[in-house]
């Protein structure tokens, strides 16, 4: 797990410290639902970039078309 955050940048980093039992205790419903809502934004994010990758990745055989 240390090796993960050591890879994250600032933000990351702050967005995962937010997510304390701590910080989720003392939190107002609204504030839960932004954090909810930051942490959708980065996973859709990086699924995104895994996607691309992936496919940009994958070998196609001659006349395949490019899936979407």
């Amino acid at each position: 797990m240390k090796a993960l955050l050591n890879s994250l940048n600032e933000p990351e980093k702050a967005l995962v410290r937010e997510t304390g039992s701590a910080e989720l205790a003392g939190m107002e419903e609204g504030d839960l639902a932004d954090l909810h809502t930051r942490i959708r934004r980065a996973r859709d994010k990086y699924s995104k970039q895994y996607r691309r990758t992936a496919s940009a990745s994958r070998i196609r055989e001659p006349g395949q078309p490019r899936s979407r």
